[in-house]
């Protein structure tokens, strides 16, 4: 199978509408040239395709709706159905990566060729962390 990114992010939407921009920006701030972003919209209806549109996405992010809730499953399944990138990352709409976070863990799997690879977690508050580290993450 031919991969058109490297990664592809999977962003779970249901009702985060106050996070989704910073989720997005984190995103962005990766460096990473060859990254899809997949956005399934897991409550269609509250959220159409315009209130998705005012994110500025490019060419390379894109929604996908549900016709119905299917719950964070059934929108990660439908997220990996929809990815074109060798590696898949997966990030709830109101979470976001650390700057260079997300670099990292695709670095790391390309030098180890591990299929899996996880991040640590940090517990903070809006609108960028100065938050604790889990200890058991």
């Amino acid at each position: 199978m031919s991969s058109e990114f490297a990664v592809t992010v999977i962003i779970t939407f249901y009702n985060e509408e106050a996070f989704l921009e910073m989720a997005l920006a984190s995103i962005r701030a990766q460096g990473i040239s060859d990254l899809e972003v997949v956005i399934v919209n897991d409550n269609p209806s509250a959220y159409n395709q315009a209130f998705f549109d005012r994110f500025n996405l490019t060419d390379a992010m894109r929604v996908v709706h549900h016709e119905v809730n299917l719950g964070l499953s059934g929108a990660r399944n439908t997220g990996i159905e929809a990815a074109r990138g060798t590696w898949v990352g997966f990030l709830d709409a109101d979470d976001y990566y650390l700057p260079g976070g997300l670099s990292k863990l695709l670095a790391y799997a390309r030098e180890t060729g591990a299929d899996i690879t996880h991040g640590q977690t940090i517990f903070a508050s809006t609108p960028w962390p100065s938050g604790q580290l889990i200890d058991n993450d």
